[in-house]
């Protein structure tokens, strides 16, 4: 059965409930949970991206935000998010571990659909220790932070991962990035400077 998601107007007041399926085919807004993780190595932060899981509808193979999904209706976004967190990421995490980074408006299209998403997005530090990831992932890569900049918004073509699993180096292509819209890339961009700067 299709999920069912809480949706809203252009001023983000909640206007009704509608399945999963329904809302993206009519371009509602609708609220997302967007968990970025970060973790140092030798003294050098680490931007930790989700590569999906190859038998994924959308985007199979690509890279993505660490853990990321949609809130269902009446789940409340907090509780919404460390569900996916647990679900994609296997770690068991409490609302005080998370930091809020703001939130973006994006709208992207493709495919006979309209994704209108109020993306929330928040940051968490990850010390280390085993990441059991769930069957909707296939990986989970670590990549330098200063590389992160250029390699977003298509300046360098391409990255080496480090997977946090295997430990394996991997050649990450820009091409293969889930994509976004500029304007969530530069909060990404200037969240993550302020985030770390902080630490």
């Amino acid at each position: 059965m299709d999920e069912l998601l809480d949706i809203f107007n252009e001023k983000e007041e909640k206007t009704g409930v509608k399945a999963r399926g329904e809302v993206h085919r009519d371009g509602d807004w609708h609220e997302t949970f967007h968990c970025w993780v970060l973790a140092k190595s030798d003294s050098e932060w680490h931007m930790l991206l989700q590569k999906r899981a190859f038998d994924k509808a959308d985007y199979p193979g690509f890279y993505d935000i660490t853990a990321a999904g949609h809130i269902e209706s009446g789940e409340g976004l907090i509780p919404g998010g460390l569900r996916e967190i647990r679900e994609e990421l296997g770690l068991s995490l409490e609302r005080s571990d998370l930091t809020p980074a703001g939130y973006v408006k994006e709208e992207l299209s493709g495919k006979g659909m309209v994704d209108r998403e109020i993306c929330r997005l928040f940051f968490y530090t990850w010390t280390g220790g085993d990441m059991p990831i769930g069957h909707e992932v296939a990986d989970v890569l670590a990549v330098p932070l200063k590389q992160l900049s250029p390699w977003l918004t298509g300046e360098k073509e391409r990255v080496t991962g480090v997977s946090v699993c295997t430990g394996k180096t991997e050649d990450m292509k820009a091409v293969s990035w889930v994509p976004h819209t500029s304007v969530y890339r530069h909060h990404l961009i200037s969240a993550v400077s302020e985030y770390v700067e902080k630490l």
